[in-house]
């Protein structure tokens, strides 16, 4: 299932590029330089579908500009058990479906051996995967130009997930 390369576009590509600490970013003078929040793509991509159907939020495909950012075979490859159980738990938790359980069930973890099944639910983690950058970056860039800015922006946002998600809050002098 996470096999390939997976080629993100238009403002999500954007946004990739400029959590990321690696990317090359053509229009990161618009925000100021990278936030440089996760190591590389492969990681967002393992977090933001997550953060996504917290949120519910499933945005479209951009294709409002050409930027691209490929996520590559081999990156994906090496993480695919942390996408697999990202997957599943997408699959399971959102709430857009009007599947029950026992269905939901059974297309985490059942649906992977019917091509057509199995596109469609890629296309809903993807949904879930663009939402999930969409709110990062939204997150990340509030109120935040400097590299110091976006590390105290990444605490306030864990700090909210937590509240949101009654979970334990980080500490933010850990930056100071």
């Amino acid at each position: 299932m996470f096999d390939k390369d997976y080629v993100v576009k238009g403002k999500h590509a954007h946004y990739i590029k400029f959590l990321n600490t690696n990317a090359k970013n053509s229009e990161s003078e618009k925000y100021g330089k990278n936030a440089a929040i996760f190591p590389a793509a492969i990681d967002i991509y393992c977090v933001a579908p997550l953060i996504g159907v917290a949120y519910n939020r499933m945005p479209p495909v951009d294709n409002t500009s050409s930027e691209t950012n490929n996520i590559h075979a081999d990156a994906i490859i090496r993480r695919q058990r942390e996408l697999d159980t990202a997957y599943r738990l997408v699959m399971l938790t959102e709430r857009n479906s009007e599947l029950s359980d026992d269905e939901k069930v059974t297309r985490a973890f059942r649906d992977d051996e019917i091509p057509e099944k199995l596109a469609a639910n890629l296309d809903l983690f993807h949904a879930y995967f663009r939402g999930g950058i969409e709110w990062l970056f939204e997150q990340a860039t509030e109120d935040a130009t400097t590299q110091q800015d976006y590390l105290r922006r990444i605490v306030e946002l864990v700090n909210q997930f937590s509240e949101d998600f009654g979970m334990t809050e980080l500490n933010s002098d850990l930056f100071d």
